[in-house]
């Protein structure tokens, strides 16, 4: 077993300005993490040498403190942070910012973007305020990657995205919803049909030597369908509780954002060292993952660690 995990994201905020049917989080509200409680997270994070850190949400951009807490992980861990945001709430003085941030090292941002066409269940409203920060970036030198999540409402749009931003942005990742209790109804009725996905195919096919394109969940129908009945088909192989760990608002650590019942720790009570050695930790690693994919197995681990945590 590793001593701490390789990559991390911290959860600024569950707070977001979108509404996007297939997310994850179902509450889009809440606090934000302190300044205090950020230092910690991130000092524990630098002091066990995690490689890559994430910025992350709910919208990270919303928080007030956004910039003193990129600064700091910039300023003192292996690398600077990679930023997840929709980019709508930035302004010009918040792109002048990330730029100014860019000229000394490399700057890591991955925009959230379904569509340039509005989509019944996702970011509609805001559509034009995401292409215009990144039309920003992009005309001060910075080329961001665009995450797009597929549903049949959106996947013949993709070619038409590709080519509005084209090589301006570093890479495109393609991804298939994950379904939880919240998102069943929209992601089973949104399902891409077996044309939709052999179209999307052929143009990436006909593409990828000119563009970085990743899919995460396959193409294959029966793969898709895989994703939308059982969770998260691209952690196959999975590094929850393994090689990653998620730290929320609240500085419990998660073994994954999308399994937010899976507490491993706190770091108000424990270091990341002792957290990632303890039994609810082990616990987790002896699992068959990823338990997204079963939620009645998933829910099995979530009783075993509710008893652990009454006989502490």
């Amino acid at each position: 077993m590793i001593r701490a995990p390789i990559r991390s994201t911290i959860e600024l905020t569950y707070k977001c300005n979108q509404r996007c049917s297939y997310c994850y989080n179902p509450h889009h509200s809440g606090g934000f993490i302190s300044f205090d409680g950020f230092v910690h997270v991130a000092d524990e994070l630098i002091n066990e040498s995690v490689f890559s850190i994430a910025l992350a949400g709910g919208e990270p951009l919303l928080h007030p403190r956004f910039f003193e807490f990129y600064d700091y992980i910039a300023d003192r861990a292996f690398a600077p942070p990679i930023i997840l945001t929709n980019g709508s709430v930035a302004d010009e003085t918040d792109v002048r910012k990330l730029v100014d941030r860019s000229k000394n090292r490399p700057l890591r941002l991955q925009v959230s973007l379904d569509s340039l066409k509005p989509v019944i269940g996702m970011q509609n409203r805001l559509i034009k305020k995401t292409v215009a920060f990144l039309d920003s970036l992009i005309r001060y030198g910075i080329r961001p990657s665009i995450g797009t999540v597929l549903t049949s409402l959106n996947i013949d749009n993709v070619p038409q995205l590709i080519q509005r931003f084209e090589s301006n942005i570093l890479a495109y990742h393609l991804m298939a919803p994950q379904e939880f209790a919240h998102t069943k109804e929209y992601i089973r009725s949104t399902r891409p049909t077996k044309a939709q996905v052999e179209g999307l195919k052929k143009y990436i096919d006909i593409v990828r030597n000119s563009f970085d394109i990743s899919i995460e969940g396959g193409f294959d129908e029966s793969e898709l369908k895989t994703v939308n009945k059982s969770g998260c088909h691209s952690c196959k192989g999975c590094a929850a509780g393994f090689t990653k760990a998620v730290v929320d608002p609240s500085l419990n650590v998660l073994a994954c954002e999308i399994t937010p019942s899976l507490v491993l720790g706190n770091l108000r009570e424990s270091s990341l060292s002792e957290i990632w050695k303890n039994n609810r930790t082990k616990y987790i690693q002896s699992q068959d993952f990823p338990l997204c994919h079963n939620i009645a197995r998933l829910r099995l681990v979530e009783t075993k660690l509710s008893k652990m945590e009454a006989t502490k």
